[in-house]
């Protein structure tokens, strides 16, 4: 019962909710905000490879950098999806859970 529950929710937040141009054919795919925001991540990661350059210690330099280049493209990977089905808004709200997850994890451990 509580599993179900579960999969109808998850299915609402990944029901797509495109409209539909004149021909009623439906438009899919991300905006300009939404490929403006995953832009935006592609450039975080630039910086935080070039931040990461200025550590010291070698072994913590690529868990950074390896973290930061799994971290993100899984980010803009799924980002991309939400906006691929006109869910940008939500997407963006989970990612921002996530990232202060990963946040807390990687200064935390790192």
């Amino acid at each position: 019962m509580a599993i179900q529950f579960i999969v109808d929710i998850l299915n609402k937040v990944f029901d797509t909710k495109c409209l539909y141009d004149s021909s009623g054919k439906i438009v899919n795919g991300p905006g300009i905000i939404c490929s403006f925001y995953i832009i935006i991540m592609i450039i975080g990661l630039i910086g935080n490879i070039y931040y990461s350059m200025e550590i010291k210690d070698k072994k913590t330099r690529i868990k950074n950098i390896i973290a930061d280049l799994i971290h993100t493209t899984l980010s803009v990977l799924f980002m991309y999806h939400m906006c691929y089905i006109c869910r940008g808004f939500v997407g963006f709200m989970i990612l921002i859970l996530i990232h202060i997850g990963y946040a807390v994890i990687r200064y935390g451990l790192f």
